[in-house]
């Protein structure tokens, strides 16, 4: 039951929804009666939501605070229309890309007196927290390099969050022990019923109830409680079929027991244990997938969503050549197997990388123009066109993954400009072999290799100044 306006008005502090805190104004609060409004999980309501929550009732001596984590799910929009519109971005995504909101190094060093944080960005209109309770540092690192830029930093050892997050580290089924996740390579198959168009695996079920049996049942070294256990799938019929084969085995599903819903209904949630089942099997609607937001691959922020749920253990039972065909998950696939934390079906090539696609479509555009060896008559005066070709488009992709080894060293972010040092370096070489003589390429290329190396070490020394002038101003 609504309170009375004089009632309503005694209180400090009002909780309500977006849509709700929408009408207060007609109800008649007036406004600037609150000094700030605070609205959380801003990242995953629709714009209008968000605006008609606080317009009404803001004035200019008040604040407005937007909470949450635009690298995350966004706003549910199910109309073509309003996606075309750009509501599927959310409010606070928008503004996130201003440049007010951006990091900025060069004013932190300049104006000293005014608010700029270590990463450089202003305190007077954002506040970037990096500091995440939840996940063991393992499990972090990735979306931590993949969405965050490196800033989130995990627990402090000691901490309670630390001492939950590593709890697992020694369950005896993890394949490499101390590193808390488990990639398990399944091939199975998609199927439906006739009376629903979702998807489900029953050998990803299958896989998925093994774990959880183990882990309840504690056969391993560490006993879970069912309710620390969260199972992410992305379609409603897995769903289903897991809550249905659970059961079956005596292990309750929902309330306080097992969850098990897609990456929406786990934002803003967490589970001490993360089974991933990615479903599909077939690259036949990997594309159907992508044009309506359908499952994991080809979704970034699902991904990331999914992933950072965990706090101590993460497992994730898919389709190794399915879903190598995306980028995030084949850092993670290829972040298992190098820590041996990989198991199951044989490993898709590794052969992927943007770097080396790239260099073979342009190994390809040469194929195209016939830079053969018997593509003019001046064969004599060195190796075979061919030949020469090969070995620079393959020294342009060591070149790029040195320069990229260095960056990520001494973290700056200049990761584009390695592509378009393999694009200077290969179209240089092909204009010269179309219009020159076979060794002229010699000298100007060793010359721009040169002048690349300063660069790049011009660029290390910025940074250095950059970080000496920050420390200075801090």
């Amino acid at each position: 039951m609504q309170p009375p306006l004089e009632k309503f008005l005694e209180y400090k502090i009002v909780v309500a929804t977006c849509c709700m805190a929408a009408k207060l104004y007609n109800l008649g609060v007036p406004r600037g009666h609150f000094d700030v409004i605070f609205i959380d999980e801003a990242g995953h309501a629709v714009e209008p939501e968000v605006v008609a929550a606080f317009s009404s009732l803001y004035t200019i001596e008040q604040q407005v605070v937007l909470a949450g984590d635009p690298l995350q799910l966004g706003p549910v929009v199910r109309s073509g229309i309003a996606s075309k519109c750009g509501l599927e971005q959310s409010y606070l995504e928008r503004l996130g890309q201003r440049a007010l909101y951006q990091t900025n190094i060069l004013a932190r060093c300049l104006t000293p007196g005014i608010g700029y944080d270590d990463l450089g960005y202003d305190t007077r209109v954002i506040t970037k927290l990096v500091r995440n309770y939840r996940s063991h540092n393992a499990i972090l690192a990735l979306p931590n390099k993949l969405f965050y830029e490196g800033h989130l930093q995990a627990s402090e050892p000691g901490t309670d969050p630390y001492m939950r997050s590593h709890t697992l580290t020694g369950w005896s089924e993890l394949p490499a022990k101390g590193f808390p996740m488990i990639f398990h390579g399944i091939h199975g198959t998609n199927e439906q019923e006739a009376n629903s168009p979702s998807w489900f695996n029953i050998a990803e079920c299958t896989q998925v109830l093994s774990y959880v049996q183990i882990l309840v049942e504690g056969r391993g070294l560490n006993k879970v409680a069912p309710c620390d256990i969260g199972i992410v799938t992305p379609y409603a019929k897995q769903v289903e079929k897991l809550g249905n084969l659970l059961r079956q085995k005596g292990i309750k599903v929902g309330g306080n027991d097992v969850m098990i819903g897609s990456a929406e209904k786990f934002q803003g949630q967490e589970r001490r244990v993360i089974i991933l089942s990615t479903v599909r099997s077939s690259e036949n609607f990997l594309e159907f997938d992508a044009k309506f937001n359908l499952g994991f691959v080809s979704n970034p922020k699902r991904f990331n969503v999914a992933v950072t749920r965990a706090q101590a253990l993460l497992i994730v039972v898919g389709n190794s050549n399915i879903l190598s065909k995306d980028a995030c998950w084949r850092e993670l696939l290829w972040l298992c197997v190098d820590m041996g934390a990989y198991i199951g079906m044989p490993l898709p090539s590794r052969t992927t990388d943007e770097e080396e696609q790239r260099a073979g479509a342009l190994l390809q555009t040469c194929e195209d123009l016939h830079l053969d060896a018997d593509s003019s008559d001046d064969d004599m005066l060195g190796p075979s066109r061919s030949n020469v070709c090969v070995y620079i488009f393959m020294y342009s992709v060591y070149i790029h993954r040195c320069i990229h080894n260095i960056h990520t060293q001494t973290h700056t972010r200049t990761h584009t400009h390695t592509y378009i040092y393999t694009y200077i370096h290969t179209y240089i070489y092909m204009y010269i072999r179309l219009y020159a003589y076979t060794y002229i390429y010699i000298y100007i290329y060793v010359h721009l290799c040169i002048c690349m190396y300063v660069y790049i070490y011009i660029c290390m020394y910025i940074r250095i100044y950059v970080r000496v002038c920050i420390r200075k101003y801090a």
